[in-house]
Order: C-alpha cells, then sequence, then structure tokens
C-alpha cells in the first residue's frame, strides 16, 4: 500500500454570496461536509467591502477554523482597475492578521491568464495557442492584467506577509506566469486550474515543475465538467 504524502493537502471549492448552485443559507452545512470528507482547505470566491460583507466571512472562518482547515480567500474582479483592488486586498490583509498555526490562502484575481491569450489573439478563429510560451501574449494583454495583480500583492506584502499569495492560471497558460516573473512580481504558490478534457494533469505539472521550482503548487480547480449548461442551478 503506498504510503500517503506528508505534504499533501486536500481542499474543495465552495460559492456563496450570488451563486445559486451553493445556497447562502447551507453555508454551514457546505463548511461540514467539507470537513467530514477529510479537506483541509475551503475556498471560496468572495470580495468582502462592507461591514456585513465582513461579518459574513468571518462567520465561514470561524467554522473553517474550528474544524481544523484553512481557508483560501478568492478575490476577484475582471473589472475592477489596480487602483481599486489593491484597497480591498488591503481591507482583508489588514484585518486578518495571523493568529496561531492555521491560516488562509489569499488568491489575487482569478484566470487572468485566459483573458490575456483571447485578447493577444483575436483573429485565430477560436483556435487559441496553448498558452504556454511568451509569445502567444501581447505586451498590451499582460500589463492590463498584471497591474491589478501586482496591486493585489503589494497590499498583501505590506500589510500581512504571513498569508500564502497565490496567482493562478488554467490550461497550459504558463507563459503569462513567466511574463509576470519577468515583470518583478512575487507569489508564493502557482494555483493550477485543469479539467479532465484538457488531457493528462502531468502536461501542465510536469513543466511547471521545471520552469517555477521556487514555488509551491495547488490545483485550485480540478475536475470532470458536465457538457450540459447546468453549473448554475441549485443543488
Amino acid at each position: 500500500m503506498q504510503e500517503i504524502r506528508k505534504d499533501f493537502a486536500l481542499g474543495v471549492s465552495i460559492h456563496h454570496k450570488g451563486y445559486k448552485a451553493y445556497p447562502e443559507k447551507y453555508c454551514r452545512d457546505h463548511v461540514r461536509l467539507a470537513a467530514e470528507m477529510g479537506c483541509n482547505i475551503l475556498r471560496i470566491n468572495f470580495i468582502p467591502q462592507t461591514d456585513e460583507d465582513f461579518r459574513y466571512l468571518d462567520g465561514i472562518l470561524a467554522d473553517t477554523l474550528s474544524y481544523g482547515m484553512e481557508m483560501m480567500l478568492v478575490m476577484t474582479n475582471h473589472s475592477v482597475s489596480a487602483e481599486k483592488y489593491g484597497p480591498l486586498v488591503e481591507q482583508v490583509a489588514k484585518r486578518y492578521t495571523k493568529d496561531g498555526e492555521t491560516w488562509f490562502y489569499l488568491q489575487v484575481m482569478n484566470e487572468f491568464d485566459i483573458a490575456a491569450v483571447k485578447e493577444s489573439n483575436p483573429d485565430c478563429g477560436g483556435q487559441y495557442p496553448d498558452g504556454d510560451k511568451l509569445e502567444h501574449y501581447t505586451e498590451e494583454a499582460v500589463t492590463r492584467r498584471c497591474l491589478p495583480i501586482k496591486a493585489g500583492l503589494d497590499a498583501v506584502k505590506k500589510y500581512n506577509p504571513d498569508m500564502t499569495t497565490i496567482v493562478n492560471i488554467g490550461y497550459l497558460h504558463y507563459g503569462f506566469l513567466q511574463h509576470l516573473i519577468n515583470r518583478g512580481l512575487k507569489w508564493d504558490v502557482i494555483g493550477i486550474d485543469w479539467y479532465a478534457e484538457m488531457g493528462p494533469v502531468q502536461n501542465v505539472l510536469e513543466p511547471i515543475k521545471e520552469q517555477f521550482p521556487d514555488h509551491d503548487i495547488l490545483f485550485c480547480e480540478y475536475n470532470i465538467r458536465s457538457e450540459e449548461e447546468n453549473g448554475d442551478k441549485p443543488l
């Protein structure tokens, strides 16, 4: 029997506050079920802005920690400017300072690489390049996504360097990560979103391990996608 790796963590993604598939009234049940399945990390997608928002997040965090899990907060908004995004991350970084051994990850934006690939190749007839090379992206497309990501990372570094930062990509778009590194951005964990139809996961895992040895790796999304457009139906 193969020994279980001690550096392996299992997590689950849930979405509330406006996502029909995860009604907010079942939030505490979802946290409990995640813990019962043996999860170590609870990932949610939410940008708190008001006092009510923070009370909501405080409650989820308290429940998550009570089960011995860690929180992973995804703060993403494709339309927000760097000037507005930085202060939003700053609020979270200031509020949730490290207390004890169990804390949470902060994912800065989500899948900005996909928009960058599409914007860089508008005339490809939908047959976008794999995104693994620098030349698959224009400087303009990278700059547009780099600025808010940098603003978020800078806010964490300044106000709460104990937080673990994540920048993620979908598919084979690690050329986008290299662009960010070339522009001086620094973060802790490379997040990967990978679905069954994309092929063997080694296709993305091996080159990322080779090209970015200083980063830890975390699969933010890993699943089988249904062919039906039913992802937003209530459970």
